[in-house]
């Protein structure tokens, strides 16, 4: 309360004395101007006022109770005497009613003074009553509603301060003097700290300066202090060390600017809070090193406090609240000032006889007796906490009243304190669960020491009973007896109980624990075998009647706690018992419980039958352990897996026992190294679980799992490539002793597919492996009956080439070929045949060979590929093939022998080049191989297929002989007949040979058109000669019938000399030249017959005229009959000569649907081969012939064993070079034979046509 701006107003409202200003009065309230009263008279008007002054400055200092007490006292009194007046005043002058103005505005001021002395004196209910009784047309107004704003703060009646703050800064803010505007600015601060907006509340208390020596500036520091501190509490939570240091010593800061003279209770309770909070975050921060720091700021909050608590204490008023009182005692607690702080919890029941801390002050002054072993006097306060405290207070009264008794050694008092205690939990209504029943918990587990240290176990069964609990609580109250009586070492009356539950309730939810607890006694008190026992019995049941995991979980996990405690106890005792325990207790648990998620109980047990050499069933509790990953030996207990394993498979090794016998064994590696590999990939002993993994696999029967494996190990990117190389070596190994080839070949090929870059010796190796098992498994595959041929071409195939390195072995390579050309031919795979010779042809390096051997295997390789060539008439391959196998040959008869047979099928196919260089082969090397008669016929025919006209006849001259087999006339034939239009030379030197030879060869029928072309004109001019002779009648002179006679018989006789010359000139080696002189004497005897008609038509008169006409006509009749038959034998001899050429061609015409070229190139040739399909020869050799591949045609037929159709197609070739005398010889032989009629015809049809006779 500001007492001077009271005075101010007041004294501006009386018009106080001139010489006496406003000023000087607030210098003497505040002490800065002494006044003596005695000077002032009576009727002085300054008497009043300054009385006034008087009395509300001693107030400042006095007992605010006093204050209330006279001054309530004037306002009860209706006598205003100067008498009465004097006995209220302070001081003993008397006081002179109506001095100052009416009654009304000492009333006002008392009203104002009243409310402020009942704020001092924490009453804020009265001092609002008074302070609202100020009307609003008071001089008092404004500062009486300040002042109720502060009555309001301390009474927390916040809404009302709202209204009255708006309510002042609407109505008269503007009229107020900058004090009250101020303060009415403190007052919103304070507002805002009430409703914890200590931003805003911050933001305005700074939002003015005030002078340090004033009481609105202290205010305002006590302002700033509460509402950072404040915002500190509010913000704690987030603040990190420095910023609530720094935060709190700001507080601190503000709490020294307030001047001593302003300190009040709550002040120091806010600063004192300040400094332990301080103290607090250091020793957080770290206690030792700040030590001294939190300690000095421990001792200064309790600084602020003492004045204001010894005070409370000495006066027995309570000058600080409550709280702050109590917070003294905790600090001085915190402090270990035991007796100081009782000290102040004894005084605080006088102080607060109500207080909310009045139980608190109990219990605390109980527990300090407590724990200085005062327990009577500790009984003492603990019943004094049973009457005054709440009820969970009284309850730890009473609970800590036990044990006093109990430790006063009157045991049975505390025990009944317990069950009285334990029966009010039980028994409480609207009971809540028990974790937040008070001390239900503690009472509950003391009462059961208890039972358990003074009864025995069937009487503490029977005093259960008078509790009255339900039967499931009953159950548990037992069961947790039993506990007792196991802690303190009584294990037969535990024993006794648990089994006593278990038997009548294994569906209980905790019949496990009962079980788990019975295993606990038996092993403290060393009695192993009778868990075994019980478990035995009891553990089955148990766990069938419970489906909760959790329940299970947790049996699992006692029951593995005692069989790993037997387990370690056994491993001291070393004693037959003890491990007879142990193993059955392991069985026991493998039975009921095998799939237990309890990582230890696996691996012990696991090293438990790996001692006793049962091996599987190790590997089996190892694996468990393993897959529990959360353990800290799963990896040991997986490594024991592979380790283990790894020896049996070794083991297994060396046995000598079968195969058969071992492969159940194998199986299980198999599946226990494949487990390790899928579950621990990134450890070390994956390793050797591979190795293992794959030869089980192997020796189970598997080599195809195990290769996929390890194929598949190399097609990881992220596998160890040098551990997927010696797995793979150490598996090949295994391929090779038991011929595995099919396995190892595709192994190989697959690791070659799965890795990009191979190092240099591990891919020579691979391609090594590749191609030998390659080989292996063909060769294996013949010897087997039943096998699909191509599946051992396949194989043949795939060790025949380089496929994915550059290593290659040419011996094996050349073998792996000839084997499979071998295989294909003999199998007629004539397919597979040409494919693999493309490829082999591809294979440079072997191509060429060094050895012997090689040179062999190239030999048989060409020849095979000579013969399947031939199968399949592809014949200019087959002379590639003769021509490389003559260079592999080591004898040299029999290579020029190929060299000569490919060279006659080069030049049948037009490929002079090829030819060219054979011959000079052959020339070079065994001249004598081509000087032989035939060979040289046959090289004159080659040339002659070339059209080298000079070298066919210089090769066929030396052997032109007086009689010519047919080979020889026909080539001469063909040589002569192609070089009259192609090379004069030869044809000239021929022509002369010919007619050098003509007596010789006139009788060969092959030249026999030859001969005709050389008569042709002799005998043209004979038949000219013969039919004009008697062609005309000469005249007679004499017409007498001697003359007639004679004439006739003249005719006759001319008749019979020609024909005797036509017989005479009949040429049989020229036929064609026959038929015209047969024809041409029919020609004749039509003259005759003519000229005899001629001479018939004469009519003489002579008697013997009739008879010379009768003989005359039956000449000429005769000459008809003559006639005709030479009419017919004309015709007869011109068909049968029809085919008979009128002069010496080389290139015959097309007609219908014949035609036949005379020249192709190789091209050509090979491009018709390669369309044509037929497999019919005559087709074929038609073909030829159609393109000019005379010389194809004509090698074709020599193979030909069937003579007539050899006969015949030899006719189409002679036809095709234009020899169709010879042709027509053929075909005319051939027209008598059915299969051939048809044809033959056909082609004497054509003949016919191309001689022109038929037409």
């Amino acid at each position: 309360m500001k007492y001077y701006l009271i005075l101010f107003i007041f004294i501006g409202f009386i018009g106080g004395p001139t010489h006496l200003q406003a000023n000087e009065i607030l210098n003497i309230l505040d002490g800065k101007t002494e006044v003596n009263f005695k000077d002032i008279k009576v009727d002085d008007p300054l008497y009043p006022p300054m009385i006034l002054v008087d009395l509300l400055k001693k107030s400042k200092v006095e007992n605010p109770a006093l204050m209330i007490e006279k001054l309530e006292a004037i306002l009860h009194t209706k006598d205003f005497s100067n008498h009465i007046l004097g006995k209220l005043a302070f001081s003993k002058n008397t006081f002179i009613v109506g001095t100052a103005d009416s009654f009304r505005l000492w009333r006002e001021l008392l009203y104002i003074c009243l409310g402020r002395a009942y704020y001092e004196n924490n009453d804020p209910q009265k001092a609002i009553l008074y302070l609202k009784g100020i009307p609003d047309d008071s001089p008092f107004y404004s500062i009486a509603r300040l002042e109720l704003g502060w009555a309001y703060i301390k009474g927390y009646q916040l809404k009302e301060l709202l209204k009255l703050i708006n309510e002042l800064k609407s109505k008269t803010f503007n009229q107020l003097p900058l004090d009250l505007k101020n303060e009415l600015a403190l007052l919103n601060a304070y507002y805002l700290v009430s409703i914890k907006d200590y931003n805003e509340a911050i933001k305005l208390a700074e939002s003015f300066n005030l002078n340090h020596d004033d009481e609105q500036s202290n205010l305002q520091n006590k302002l700033l202090a509460e509402a950072w501190f404040g915002k500190y509490l509010q913000e704690l939570n987030d603040l990190d060390f420095d910023n609530k240091i720094k935060l709190l010593t700001r507080i601190i800061d503000f709490t020294k600017n307030v001047d001593e003279k302003y300190y009040d209770a709550e002040f120091a309770f806010l600063a004192g809070e300040t400094n332990w909070h301080l103290a607090s975050v250091y020793r957080v921060l770290d206690p030792d090193k700040y030590k001294d720091v939190w300690w000095k700021h421990l001792v200064r909050a309790q600084e602020w406090m003492e004045p204001f608590i010894n005070k409370s204490i000495n006066d027995n008023i309570a000058y600080v609240s409550e709280e702050a009182m109590f917070f003294s005692i905790a600090l001085l607690w915190e402090m270990a000032k035991f007796n100081e702080a009782s000290e102040r919890l004894i005084a605080l029941p006088s102080l607060f006889p109500q207080g909310e801390y009045l139980e608190d002050v109990y219990q605390m002054l109980g527990d300090y007796h407590y724990d200085e072993k005062r327990f009577e006097q500790a009984i003492h306060y603990y019943d004094k906490l049973t009457q005054h405290g709440q009820e969970d207070k009284t309850a730890y009264g009473v609970y800590k009243a036990a044990w006093s008794f109990y430790n006063l050694d009157k045991k049975w008092t505390a025990l009944r304190h317990l069950e009285r205690l334990y029966i009010h939990y039980i028994n409480e209504a609207d009971q809540e669960p028990e974790e937040k029943r008070g001390l239900f918990r503690e009472v509950r587990e003391d009462l059961l020491s208890l039972m358990a240290e003074l009864l025995d176990w069937d009487k503490g069964l029977e005093e259960v009973e008078i509790f009255g609990e339900t039967n499931e609580k009953k159950l548990k109250f037992k069961a947790d007896l039993a506990l007792s009586y196991n802690k303190i070492g009584k294990y037969d009356y535990a024993v006794n109980i648990w089994l006593q539950l278990l038997k009548r309730n294994y569906v209980n939810s905790d019949s496990p624990k009962w079980l788990a607890s019975i295993g606990k006694a038996y092993l403290a008190a060393s009695k192993k075998p009778k868990i075994a026992e019980v478990f035995n019995t009891h553990l089955k049941l148990v766990i069938n009647a419970h489906n909760d995991k959790a329940i299970l979980q947790e049996l699992d996990e006692e029951i593995s706690k005692i069989i790993l405690t037997v387990h370690k106890e056994a491993k001291k005792s070393d004693t037959q018992e003890d491990w007879l325990a142990v193993d059955r207790l392991y069985k026991i648990y493998e039975i009921n419980l095998p799939d237990s998620t309890n990582a230890k109980m696996w691996y012990y047990g696991a090293q438990r039958y790996e001692s006793l050499s049962n091996l599987w069933q190790a590997i089996s509790w190892y694996k468990k352990a393993a897959m529990i990953k959360n353990y800290e030996n799963f990896l040991d207990a997986a490594h024991s897996v592979i380790r283990i394993t790894s020896g049996i498979n070794d083991q297994l090794s060396l046995s000598i026992t079968k195969l058969s016998d071992r492969v159940k064994e194998y199986h299980k590696i198999v599946e226990i190294s494949k487990w390790y590999i899928e579950e621990f990939p990134k450890e070390e002993s994956r390793k050797l679980a591979e190795f293992v993994h794959v030869e089980a696999l192997f020796h189970k029967k598997d080599p195809q799992g195990a290769a996929n494996y390890i194929a598949e190990r190399f097609n990881n990117p992220k596998a160890d490539i040098e551990t997927s190389w010696n797995l793979y070596l150490s598996h090949n190994k295994r391929l090779y002793s038991n011929q595995e080839w099919v396995l190892t070949n595709e192994l190989a090929e697959k690791i070659f597919l799965s890795i990009k870059k191979l190092k240099e010796e591990w891919a020579n190796n691979l391609a090594k492996i590749y191609q030998e098992s390659a080989f292996q498994a063909a060769y294996l595959l013949e010897k087997k009956e039943n096998i699909a041929i191509d599946e051992i071409i396949k194989w043949y195939h795939k060790s025949c080439y380089r496929k994915h390195h550059n290593y290659f072995d040419i011996n094996l390579s050349l073998r792996s070929w000839h084997n499979l050309f071998a295989f294909s031919l003999e199998h007629l795979k004539y397919d597979d045949f040409q494919k693999q010779l493309d490829l082999f042809k591809q294979v440079a390096e072997i191509q060429t060979a060094d050895s012997f051997d090689n040179k062999n295997l190239l030999f048989n390789i060409h020849n095979m590929a000579a013969k399947f060539h031939t199968k399949t008439n592809e014949f200019y391959s087959k002379a590639q093939d003769y021509f490389s196998a003559a260079q592999f040959t080591s004898e040299k008869a029999e290579g020029i022998s190929l060299v000569w047979d490919a060279m006659i099928i080069f030049a049948s196919y037009h490929d002079e080049k090829n030819f060219l260089a054979c011959l000079e082969i052959i020339s070079s090397q065994m001249p004598s191989f081509i000087k032989t008669t035939d060979r040289q016929i046959i090289l004159s025919r080659l040339y002659y297929y070339l059209k080298d006209f000079n070298n066919a006849w210089n090769s066929l001259k030396p052997f032109i002989q007086k009689e010519l087999d047919t080979k020889t006339a026909l080539l001469f034939l063909d040589i002569y007949t192609k070089s009259k239009d192609l090379n004069s030379k030869v044809f000239q030197e021929m022509e002369d040979e010919k007619k050098k030879m003509h007596d010789t060869w006139i009788k060969s029928s092959y030249f026999s058109h030859l001969w005709a072309f050389d008569h042709e004109k002799e005998y043209d001019t004979l038949i000219t000669e013969w039919t004009q002779t008697n062609n005309r009648l000469p005249a007679f002179e004499k017409n007498t019938l001697k003359v007639l006679v004679e004439n006739v018989k003249k005719e006759l006789t001319d008749l019979t000399t020609i024909k005797e010359k036509m017989e005479k000139a009949l040429l049989p080696h020229a036929p064609q030249i026959s038929v015209k002189v047969f024809c041409a004497a029919e020609v004749v005897t039509s003259n005759t017959i003519k000229n005899l008609k001629q001479i018939g038509k004469y009519k003489l008169e002579d008697p013997q005229w009739a008879q010379f006409i009768l003989m005359l006509e039956q000449k000429i009749q005769d000459l008809e009959k003559d006639k005709a038959k030479e009419q017919e034998l004309c015709e007869a001899q011109k068909i049968n000569y029809q085919h008979y050429p009128h002069q010496l061609t080389a290139r015959i015409p097309c007609m219908n649907s014949i035609c036949f070229k005379d020249e192709s190139s190789t091209i050509d040739i090979l491009k018709y081969e390669k369309k044509q399909k037929t497999k019919d020869i005559i087709a074929r050799v038609e073909g030829y012939l159609q393109i000019g591949a005379h010389s194809r045609a004509e090698y074709l037929i020599s193979d030909i064993k069937d003579t007539h159709k050899a006969s015949f197609l030899m006719g189409m070739v002679r036809l095709a070079q234009g020899d169709t005398t010879n042709a027509a010889m053929i075909f005319k032989t051939l027209a008598k034979e059915k299969e051939y009629t048809d044809k033959s015809e056909l082609y004497l049809k054509y003949i016919a046509s191309i001689n022109s006779y038929t037409n």
